[in-house]
């Protein structure tokens, strides 16, 4: 795999197959072998956020292996420690070297079940998920494992096949570099994440072919007039306000995996999908109206508007803070504006 980790396209070798005639079509295995060394590698460049990205191909067993068979591939390969035992490529279920020896170290383990099928001592409840399961929910579900003392390799699928398979530790290892890139990419102010990582959610959603997803984009009217007025703290604590309508609308509105993020400045984004894109909309321009008065003294709310002189010295009058908000999806095109 030394090749394909330096970007090669194309290659020959015995892992493809051997000399011989010529054949139309690589052995599905080998193929998932190879996307799954691909992905590993570019896991370690990007920090890809899917348990398939991380997961890494080991060979499967059979369900119609002995467990002799097992112990010998344990011996053979002290690299290896956990098998996913197989029927027609779809996991059935997880031999761990530790809980095998254990087993078999028993006073009468090795006679009782060295001749035995494989099924009579495999994990037939593994932690099985799909290629493109969120590793921070991954991570949730391990840590409640290992509060049971159990840490056993996490199974990947690829739509129901056997992909490859992710430990513990890689999961652990790869779930605090997420944690460190989102800290350096969030605003300092509301903590919400970055232009990184909306990037890196829009490229994520748009590489999936049968993803739809909608992105508002959030900007506060006549903000730079308040914060001319009132001074940089109360725009503080406007674009606090807005962070803080827009993570409960989103939770009551939206979806476990909406991103919330904001651009900088009084500019923000949510990426939901479309079913949910004009509720949250609606929600938060509702929510907003209902609370921006209170940012205002009383002779300001009282008049409707406030009065500052710009850089030429010349008075104007700007109405209270309102919000707009543009949607895009790459399903439909929507827009949404609101003006007091």
């Amino acid at each position: 795999m030394s090749l394909r980790n330096m970007g090669c396209d194309y290659g020959q070798g015995y892992l493809l197959a051997r000399p011989g005639k010529i054949i139309n079509e690589i052995e599905e295995s080998i193929k998932t072998q190879i996307v799954s060394y691909s992905n590993y590698h570019l896991s370690n460049c990007s920090h890809s956020k899917t348990v398939g990205a991380i997961s890494v191909y080991e060979n499967p067993g059979d369900i119609s292996m002995k467990v002799k068979e097992v112990v010998s591939i344990f011996n053979s390969n002290q690299n290896i420690n956990g098998i996913v035992i197989c029927e027609d490529r779809i996991p059935a279920g997880l031999i761990m070297r530790d809980r095998l020896f254990a087993m078999l170290g028993t006073r009468y383990g090795y006679d009782v079940f060295i001749k035995r099928p494989v099924k009579y001592i495999m994990d037939s409840k593994p932690l099985v998920l799909p290629w493109d399961y969120p590793i921070e929910a991954a991570a949730q579900r391990v840590a409640k494992r290992i509060d049971k003392g159990i840490t056993d390799y996490i199974v990947v699928t690829l739509d129901n096949l056997y992909y490859g398979v992710v430990s513990v530790a890689k999961l652990l290892d790869s779930m605090a570099k997420i944690q460190v890139e989102q800290a350096r990419d969030s605003n300092p102010l509301t903590g919400l994440p970055g232009n990184r990582s909306i990037t890196e959610r829009i490229i994520g959603e748009l590489d999936q072919a049968d993803r739809v997803m909608t992105v508002l984009y959030l900007d506060l009217d006549n903000f730079k007039a308040f914060n001319d007025r009132y001074g940089f703290e109360h725009g503080d604590k406007a674009i606090l306000m807005v962070a803080e309508i827009m993570r409960k609308i989103v939770s009551m509105y939206g979806n476990k995996d909406d991103l919330i993020g904001h651009i900088g400045g009084d500019d923000f984004a949510i990426i939901t999908t479309p079913d949910k894109a004009d509720s949250i909309a609606e929600m938060i321009i509702k929510e907003f109206d209902c609370r921006v008065v209170t940012l205002y003294d009383n002779e300001d709310r009282d008049k409707g508007f406030i009065s500052t002189i710009d850089r030429q010295g010349q008075l104007f009058s700007y109405p209270v803070m309102s919000i707009s908000i543009a949607a895009v999806s790459n399903e439909t095109m929507l827009s949404k504006t609101t003006c007091n």
